[in-house]
């Protein structure tokens, strides 16, 4: 088994199990800082049918204290799987399996299954190579048979069918074929180092080339009677979260970044950021520069940085804090930052500097640029358009004060959004004046940033056919981290008013920064009375119109009352399916389950890409990793509050109904909150079975339109485009020959009178359909901070996604 080193150690256990004040004793990594898991037995070639869902292998922790593994990845030759929060019991074994069905005498609690009911992609029979992988990336063991060449490969001959691999001793590791044997019994989870033969039988012989014996170990002194026992070793799996964010290593005469009252080349200082959502205790933590430089600087008790916050440690002491007394050379130096066991956790090396210049970390993708603009406890500001790989021109360490060669570039804004917009008021006092008329509009601003942001001087432009309107935001208009900012159109004596109509109809609404750059755009159609064109909390770029605005709040995504259409129809189950177990089914995914006929009992999760009631009263729609979806209705009570993207776990049966597949069930479960799936771009001529239930996107020519419906045609193929009452969604003014551009669930609704094969798009949110109102400047990179945007949601989303691993609803 091979064992990589790296300088982060192996996983975190911030934010999925407790505060790290609360951290269990487990067990010490070893020497190379890897988590103490061996594989001891694998099951490669079962003998029963369908052998992914029977394939399992186990691992052993391998020393004396239990162990929490907050994140562990089992992969094979092609394809990963991620499991969570594995607990092993010190000495003790944990079993790793394609479905309930391979493992049926295991203890539950000791086995972790895999959701899409294989090991990777499946483990080969004639040859294939399992790892464990630890959040860092780092591979912590590895056990390869048969035809496996890849660099490292043990060389094990493949196992006969239903025969096992076994590792023998189960706690040793050579990094050769003679640590398994071959068993023609399996013994999961049961952890002995050498079956017993029978008499005059020999013994199970150990695979590849025989190994030299190991030599004895030194005798072990016995301690004196009267001697305190050891300590036990405690387990601190330091978080891998807590990085450096940015450092200056030349101050100069200038700024006084300390706040001693003296601006000089003693005002260095160094940040760290903590990415995690809960505070952290870095008591203990070791900040240094190069090896050889300046002494170990140890970070004192306590030393706390918030969930999302900054930490600035100076040079000199301060009133504040006591300096670190590290000296940052101003040409070819490191600073690195050291977990208590001396791990290195992070480090970043430059060369030339210059005077006031800071290397910081870019927020959205964490590469490291040097900076103008020195943040210390804020988020990282840059010039525009820098080099992000350049270091600063080599040269002599500059003298202190400004450098004539080197003069400030302008400064770049942070991303801000538009959240929420209140077109037609009416019979609500929204501004607060006393009087509630058409003049109470607002437009809310969403900063979802980790430091405040002074908005004077933005502006705000609404955009109506060729007509444009501009307002620039007034003095005093700062929003907080993660906050929100609402602007009234009126003057009030506490604001200035943006004195900015918003139609009722259709206008854009765009949010510029000081350079007059476009930092977000929202376009819309009409809007009722009082109802608010408002982002959905977890997912960035879907709108929709809610019945329940909340300027300077979370948005509340209250939608239309539920369609009750033909597809909304109650279906009562059959005396058989009533009487049908309720034993728990192995996972499956959805490709697999639609080849199944209807009335077969199922159990699969998926992503959430149609909310309740927006498709039908009692109708979802889910979607797998490789983008297969199809509908879910419940039959009895409602559905769990659900957002785009939760993943939810669903167990009934498949059924079909207007030449549709869906899964009838009476309970959904959720499991997490995601990310949900992005929608796949097809043409509108290749809609078929295969995209039934999927999310996906069409462009093209509007060739005809009746009622709530039109069709679209890129050439391909002419395809019909359904807007459901329940969807709330204003059908655009258009016309034969314009060009439009859809997103939507693909569905079917077929009857025996049907003209064609009554494939549709469905779509779910005014924001699915773009004509004529199409969105343009620069894109919001929406991914790189979502995890800011949970903030949004407050203490609710972070209980669910902290202490609840899955909610059931019947």
């Amino acid at each position: 088994m091979k064992r990589v080193f790296s300088c982060c150690l192996a996983a975190s256990i911030i934010c999925s199990l407790a505060h790290p004040a609360m951290l269990v004793p487990a067990v010490q990594a070893d020497e190379t800082g890897l988590l103490p898991l061996l594989i001891t037995e694998v099951l490669p070639d079962p003998s029963l049918s369908p052998e992914n869902q029977y394939e399992w292998l186990e691992i052993h922790n391998t020393s004396d204290q239990q162990l929490i593994v907050p994140e562990l990845t089992v992969t094979d030759a092609q394809q990963s799987d991620i499991l969570k929060n594995i607990v092993i019991p010190a000495l003790g074994y944990h079993l790793i399996a394609g479905s309930s069905l391979a493992l049926p005498s295991v203890p539950t609690d000791t086995v972790s299954l895999i959701t899409d009911a294989r090991i990777g992609n499946g483990l080969a029979n004639t040859g294939d190579r399992v790892s464990l992988i630890d959040s860092a990336g780092r591979t912590i063991d590895s056990v390869d048979w048969g035809n496996q060449t890849a660099p490292g490969s043990l060389h094990i001959p493949a196992p006969k069918e239903g025969h096992s691999l076994h590792r023998v001793p189960s706690d040793v590791d050579t990094d050769s074929a003679a640590d398994f044997i071959e068993l023609d019994e399996p013994t999961p989870e049961e952890g002995e180092d050498t079956p017993t033969p029978p008499p005059d039988e020999p013994g199970p012989q150990p695979i590849g080339p025989p190994i030299s014996a190991p030599v004895d170990p030194a005798p072990v002194t016995e301690p004196l009677p009267d001697a305190e026992p050891p300590a036990p070793i405690g387990l601190i799996v330091y978080p891998y979260d807590i990085l450096l964010n940015e450092f200056l290593p030349a101050p100069g005469s200038s700024t006084d970044w300390d706040e001693n009252g003296t601006a000089d080349s003693q005002d260095e200082w160094i940040e760290l950021v903590n990415l995690s959502v809960s505070e952290v205790d870095l008591s203990g933590w070791f900040l240094d520069d190069e090896d050889g430089g300046s002494q170990m600087y140890t970070l004192p008790k306590p030393t706390l940085i918030p969930a999302h916050g900054f930490l600035t440690l100076f040079k000199q002491d301060t009133t504040k804090s006591t300096g670190t007394h590290l000296i940052l050379n101003n040409t070819d130096d490191c600073v690195r930052l050291l977990s208590p066991d001396l791990v290195v956790k992070d480090e970043h090396c430059y060369q030339n500097t210059s005077v006031d210049r800071s290397y910081a970390r870019d927020p959205f993708d964490l590469t490291w640029r040097a900076t103008d603009l020195p943040t210390p406890s804020a988020a990282n500001m840059f010039p525009a358009e820098p080099d992000p790989t350049a270091d600063p021109p080599e040269g002599p360490d500059p003298p202190d004060g400004p450098s004539p060669l080197d003069p400030p570039l302008p400064v770049t804004y942070p991303p801000m959004l538009i959240n929420e917009l209140m077109p037609a008021p009416s019979d609500t006092d929204w501004d607060g004046n006393g009087q509630a008329d058409q003049y109470d509009e607002w437009i809310e601003i969403l900063n979802p940033g980790s430091a405040a942001v002074d908005l004077q001087d933005w502006q705000l432009q609404i955009v109506a056919g060729s007509t444009e309107h501009v307002s620039a935001l007034p003095a005093g208009t700062v929003i907080l981290p993660a906050g929100f900012f609402t602007l009234y159109r009126l003057d009030t004596p506490e604001r200035t008013g943006t004195h900015l109509a918003l139609n009722n109809t259709a206008a854009c609404v765009r949010l510029l920064d000081p350079h007059g750059d476009q930092k977000d755009e929202v376009c819309y159609e009409e809007v009722k009375a009082d109802q608010s064109y408002a982002r959905f909390p977890s997912a960035t770029t879907l709108w929709s119109i809610t019945e329940l605005p909340t300027p300077g709040a979370a948005n509340q995504m209250v939608l239309a009352a539920s369609d009750t259409s033909e597809e909304t129809e109650n279906h009562q189950p059959g005396a058989e399916e009533m009487a049908e177990d309720d034993a728990v089914l192995p996972l499956m995914t959805i490709a697999g389950l639609k080849k199944l006929p209807d009335g077969t009992r199922i159990h699969t999760t998926g992503l959430v890409t149609a909310l309740p009631g927006l498709l039908g009263k009692d109708r979802i729609y889910i979607q797998d990793a490789d983008g297969t979806g199809i509908a879910v209705e419940l039959t009895t009570g409602s559905f769990p509050d659900l957002y785009p993207g939760d993943r939810v776990e669903v167990s009934s049966t498949i059924e079909t109904k207007y030449g549709e597949q869906y899964i009838r069930t009476d309970a959904v479960t959720v499991l997490e909150s995601d990310i949900e799936p992005a929608a796949t771009r097809i043409a509108t001529g290749s809609i078929d079975e295969a995209t039934i239930g999927r999310l996906v996107t069409v462009s093209g020519t509007i060739v005809s339109q009746s009622g709530s419906t039109f069709s679209v045609d890129d050439g391909s193929g002419i395809v019909n485009v359904v807007l459901k009452a329940s969807a709330g969604i204003v059908k655009p003014s258009m016309k034969k020959g314009n060009h439009i551009s859809v997103t939507g669930i693909a569905s079917r609704y077929w009857t025996a009178s049907t003209n064609g094969e009554g494939y549709r798009i469905l779509p779910r949110f005014q924001s699915d359909i773009r004509y004529g109102l199409a969105t343009t400047g620069p894109q919001f990179p929406y991914r790189a901070i979502a995890f800011l945007l949970t903030l949004q949601f407050g203490m609710y989303s972070l209980v669910r996604a902290r202490y609840t691993s899955s909610r059931s609803y019947d």
